[in-house]
């Protein structure tokens, strides 16, 4: 009668204590979710990158990678070295470019603010520009459009580092086509069907790979 009771006992109780100790497990709140499933999708890519930068000569992923670290290093891993000169007189033209635009306005700038205070005192002007430029409403005019022109000039570089590096990834990726020299056109005469119960002399070409 005892056994019998214990083992009523135990299987009363063993039930209801997993039940506490589910209901003592926090739910994953919608935060959580969605940081874990960002953290899949960072390994997941972190995979993809893994094995595309492991992929064999010419890979377009490091030839993009070393051109973007730096420019005219994707054409030397491709072997393309007579495009280099390109690259890099590109990007130096730009650089060229905001350092050139960069001192314009800020030779304006200053004699601006030379040309504002000697009007307010009544004072002849003594900026660099004194003679040129009647006044300071017109040298204010050249200082916005340096800085218009150092502004473009940033989007130039951007355009043109993005670019090498675009044309370093194509490049390799055009490497891994094979096109043979061998190409071959054929023309032959052929019957189609003009309408619904006709035939029709047509021309047919035909394009070969070989």
């Amino acid at each position: 009668m005892k056994l019998h009771a214990i083992l009523l006992i135990a299987l009363v109780t063993i039930p209801l204590m997993s039940i506490a100790q589910q209901r003592q497990v926090p739910a994953q709140s919608g935060d959580e979710r969605i940081q874990q499933e960002r953290d899949e999708i960072r390994e997941k890519q972190k995979g993809r990158f893994k094995a595309n930068w492991k992929k064999p000569y010419p890979n377009p992923v490091r030839a993009g990678i070393y051109a973007l670290a730096l420019p005219g290093a994707g054409q030397i891993y491709n072997k393309r070295y007579w495009k280099l000169p390109l690259v890099w007189g590109a990007v130096g033209g730009v650089i060229y470019a905001i350092d050139y635009n960069t001192s314009q306005k800020n030779r304006f700038e200053v004699a601006y603010g030379q040309r504002i205070l000697a009007e307010r005192n009544s004072m002849e002007p003594f900026d660099e520009f004194a003679g040129i430029i009647s006044s300071s409403s017109g040298i204010r005019r050249f200082r916005d459009q340096a800085e218009k022109n150092r502004e473009l000039s940033y989007v130039g570089f951007v355009a043109v580092y993005a670019l090498q590096a675009l044309e370093a990834y194509v490049d390799a990726h055009l490497k891994n086509f094979d096109i043979s020299d061998d190409l071959s056109l054929r023309f032959s005469p052929m019957w189609e069907s003009a309408m619904a119960q006709s035939l029709g002399p047509g021309l047919s070409v035909t394009l070969h790979f070989d």
